[in-house]
């Protein structure tokens, strides 16, 4: 059994890092705090719907109508964090669309993992990871596994997809509970993918699963050598 999938059952703090998870929680208070406030700030985002980290090893892409808030990226030794809002809001302008649905779509990625056991080989155990305890408390955006309910977590064509609504509360943030997350390798890295609805605009669970689907897509394609 390798280190990582120990980490999974036993120290899941650690697989959470892991997998682009372990800065979630204080990352997500801005991002969703920045996502509110795009629609006051024209022009914050450039409008660019794709960005280079990783010192160029690794790119996000997003589907249309969602671009990069320049703001709100994190790039370093340790991981990389990058929101996306509305092309709309961040950027306006004629040539600006704005997506359907409305979300944030937020992207991590760990630090290199060359050499390490292949992500796939640990999907059958994630499941049992992120509806235990230790799992649910690192989803939770503020830290208590009781504010976490899985509604779906399973392996599709590569990626770990997971449905899941968070109840907890951050004040004057608008997002939803619902939330739709893929965990997947992309150049070696655990790299995390999600889609967050806005309090003031529910997501359909069709709506989720499809932008999420989207949002793998853009990703990989823009990572293909």
């Amino acid at each position: 059994m390798s280190t990582w999938i120990s980490d999974l059952t036993g120290r899941g703090q650690r697989a959470a890092a892991d997998i682009g998870l372990g800065a979630w929680r204080a990352r997500f208070a801005i991002a969703v705090a920045l996502a509110g406030l795009a629609a006051c700030a024209p022009g914050a985002g450039g409008g660019t719907t794709r960005i280079s980290v990783a010192d160029g090893a690794l790119t996000f892409a997003a589907p249309r109508g969602y671009c990069v808030d320049r703001g709100a990226v994190r790039d370093g030794p340790a991981g990389v964090f990058v929101l996306f809002g509305s092309c709309a809001a961040l950027a306006p302008g004629p040539l600006s669309p704005a997506p359907r649905p409305l979300a944030v779509l937020s992207a991590t990625a760990s630090a290199n993992r060359a050499g390490a056991p292949p992500l796939a080989e640990s999907f059958p155990r994630m499941a049992d990871y992120f509806t235990s305890q230790a799992g649910r408390r690192a989803l939770s955006r503020s830290g208590n596994a009781e504010s976490v309910q899985i509604l779906r977590a399973f392996a599709r064509d590569g990626a770990f997809i997971l449905h899941l609504r968070d109840q907890s509360g951050f004040a004057g943030l608008r997002a939803a509970p619902e939330t739709w997350r893929a965990v997947l390798d992309i150049n070696n890295r655990a790299v995390t993918l999600s889609v967050i609805g806005l309090r003031d605009a529910p997501i359909s669970r069709e709506d989720g699963e499809r932008v999420l689907g989207q949002f793998i897509k853009s990703v990989r394609a823009a990572n293909q050598p």
